[in-house]
């Protein structure tokens, strides 16, 4: 049976290297990936490599990667990450990353993926979901247009779970429409038959850790049958007589 996987990464080397075991998690698949540095956690270069192991491991991972940062800081160098937008990013404090191989940190460490396996449980999407709906392209009512930001950030101190999901409980009862959602600018977003699935990169096969179908994306129509122009994830902007095809991070895919 495949586990969702926890790439632990920070662990300062010289602490890695007390220990040759992995912690160990019920129901988490946990690998680390140590700085180079042996007294702290050389995070630029962690940053580098993260990325391109996780890349690795979703060939091999059903369920997709959860990446556990053992560092306070420096958030905004994985959240600027286009990458980081298909995996969910989780964080240990500095303080934690120091007692790994002991029971506090293996302790510490169960306990966020005992949150992260609540997070799957009710927030990670499936193929109906409106959480696979482009946020740069749908017009959400304000009451519910910080889903998905809330949806990424959401942690053991930082909102509440159920609060979040009862956002987008709000945001399904509020945009769902017979042939898929209707945003405030009367623009109907239906999911359609897969095509167009060559030259993706990696992070774009995966939103918040679900493994989108090949070819996944949506089409676009005004629910009046009008003109309407949309912008495009890459920033190039285009007027549609009749529908578009946009993916699920918004780049356009064709239309007419």
């Amino acid at each position: 049976m495949t586990l969702p996987l926890a790439l632990v990464a920070g662990i300062p080397l010289g602490v890695h290297q007390r220990t040759q075991q992995e912690p160990s998690c019920n129901g988490w698949d946990v690998r680390t990936i140590p700085s180079m540095d042996h007294g702290k956690c050389d995070f630029s270069a962690i940053a580098r490599r993260v990325f391109d192991e996780a890349d690795d491991a979703e060939t091999s991972s059903q369920h997709g990667v959860h990446l556990i940062v053992a560092h306070e800081g420096h958030h905004d160098q994985f959240k600027g990450d286009l990458r980081s937008r298909c995996y969910r990013v989780a964080w240990l404090p500095s303080a934690v990353a120091r007692q790994y191989g002991q029971p506090a940190f293996d302790d510490e460490l169960c306990d966020l993926l005992a949150f992260e396996s609540s997070w799957r449980t009710r927030l990670q999407p499936s193929v109906g979901s409106p959480l696979l709906l482009p946020e740069g392209q749908f017009a959400a009512e304000y009451a519910t247009k910080d889903m998905w930001r809330r949806v990424f950030r959401v942690g053991r101190r930082k909102d509440d779970l159920s609060a979040v999901a009862e956002t987008v409980a709000r945001f399904r009862l509020r945009h769902h429409h017979q042939l898929g959602w209707r945003d405030t600018k009367s623009l109907v977003f239906s999911r359609q038959a897969p095509h167009g699935t060559h030259g993706l990169p990696t992070w774009r096969r995966r939103k918040f850790t679900f493994a989108l179908p090949k070819g996944f994306h949506f089409d676009v129509a005004h629910e009046q049958k009008r003109p309407f122009a949309l912008t495009s994830a890459d920033g190039t902007s285009k007027s549609y007589r009749s529908h578009a095809n946009v993916d699920a991070f918004g780049y356009t895919r064709g239309g007419s």
